[in-house]
């Protein structure tokens, strides 16, 4: 039986991802995704303006990335934490 490989870091930049940053709002993105038929499985504004928008699928998250060709953001964009870290309580 063959070794199994460790799995590759996420958001490596030769590994697909569901997870695209798109300079657009997300109202836009939205309406394109729909009009595409692509499920969002998340979507969130971008500190500095856009949209980080997770597909559902790889393939409907490649059908979207070609839609907003133009306007794709780097996937090393910085994102908002969902959550301050200093008021998780873990006592």
């Amino acid at each position: 039986m063959a070794e199994r490989q460790p799995a590759p870091a996420w958001g490596a930049p030769d590994q697909p991802t569901r997870a695209i940053n798109i300079a657009a709002e997300p109202q836009a993105v939205l309406a394109v995704c729909a009009k595409k038929q692509a499920a969002v499985s998340a979507i969130e504004t971008l500190p500095a303006g856009g949209t980080h928008v997770v597909m559902v699928t790889l393939g409907e998250a490649d059908t979207i990335r070609h839609a907003f060709k133009n306007q794709l953001l780097p996937r090393n964009t910085k994102r908002m934490p969902l959550r301050n870290r200093a008021s998780w309580d873990l006592s």
